[in-house]
């Protein structure tokens, strides 16, 4: 893309009103190399450090769309950001878009360090297709300690957007805000969902949907809420089922491609399955 017309966008986006950004955000979605996702992530990192609450606010907004991004690599270009500890009037005050911004920033470091442990995620908190979960993290301990992780971000954004609906909030960066970790709850909880069945298999259990159950349980509840208010309820619109995959002909043989099985000894036999694929529920798991 031509430099100019990215740093014009970049200034433009800070300083124009709400009716332009949709468009300006679409446009850094497409700035794909990795010169041009430096160049952004420098100016989100300087304009976190002034002292206008707003431009923080869009530049937090800036962040978590390109990091939701399936390819995206933006909290790499970001050696460190957040806002310096607030006073403590402004704690109580959810009025103010300062309160908010306090709490976004904490979700999105949150976010930022599970990216950084879990390299292998892609932009919806899944694998890329033709990837699988590397091999050193294919045991039930690694998926407990994966999933309690998971849970935890689950849980402070959760909190973020329940407060936002409480309150009766307005204001409009609050509510994109809200959008973008509406988006990431609903693909934290299909990763939860995979790691739950992806236990259960290694350890020849019993699937145990106690903690999708829980994330599936708020998403509805939001759902709901939002509802009522008669807001886009955008990415609730497509909360999935709690499936236990061995049971699913078509969501097994995609899933092990992602989660291999091979470590466990077990097999998928493919002949069982014959042409039609939506035979029926199969018991497709042989153990050696």
């Amino acid at each position: 893309m031509n430099f100019i017309e990215l740093h014009y966008s970049i200034e433009y986006y800070f300083a124009t009103t709400e009716l332009h950004e949709k468009d300006c955000l679409e446009y850094f979605k497409r700035c794909t190399k990795k010169n041009e996702i430096r160049t952004i992530a420098s100016k989100i990192v300087k304009v976190l450090k002034e002292k206008d609450v707003l431009r923080r606010f869009k530049a937090l907004i800036l962040l978590h769309t390109l990091s939701q991004l399936e390819e995206s690599t933006i909290f790499s270009q970001i050696e460190s950001f957040g806002n310096e500890k607030m006073d403590a009037e402004f704690l109580v005050q959810s009025t103010k878009l300062v309160y908010w911004e306090h709490i976004y920033d904490e979700i999105l470091l949150t976010e930022e360090s599970l990216r950084r442990k879990y390299e292998f995620l892609n932009g919806s908190f899944a694998i890329n297709r033709g990837e699988v979960i590397p091999q050193q993290f294919r045991t039930p301990r690694f998926c407990e300690d994966f999933e309690k992780d998971v849970l935890y971000l689950f849980g402070i954004i959760n909190d973020f957007v329940m407060q936002k609906i409480k309150s009766g909030a307005e204001n409009s960066y609050l509510q994109k805000a809200c959008e973008l970790c509406i988006k990431d709850m609903v693909c934290l909880y299909e990763l939860v969902l995979n790691l739950d069945n992806y236990k259960s298999l290694l350890n020849e259990s019993i699937l145990n949907t106690e903690r999708a159950s829980s994330c599936q349980k708020q998403l509805l509840f939001i759902k709901t809420e939002m509802k009522k208010k008669n807001e886009d309820k955008g990415q609730l619109n497509r909360i999935p089922q709690i499936t236990e995959y061995k049971k699913s002909v078509t969501k097994f043989s995609s899933f092990i491609k992602k989660f291999p099985l091979a470590s466990k000894g077990i097999k998928y036999d493919s002949s069982r399955l014959g042409d039609d694929e939506t035979a029926g529920i199969v018991n497709i798991l042989l153990l050696n």
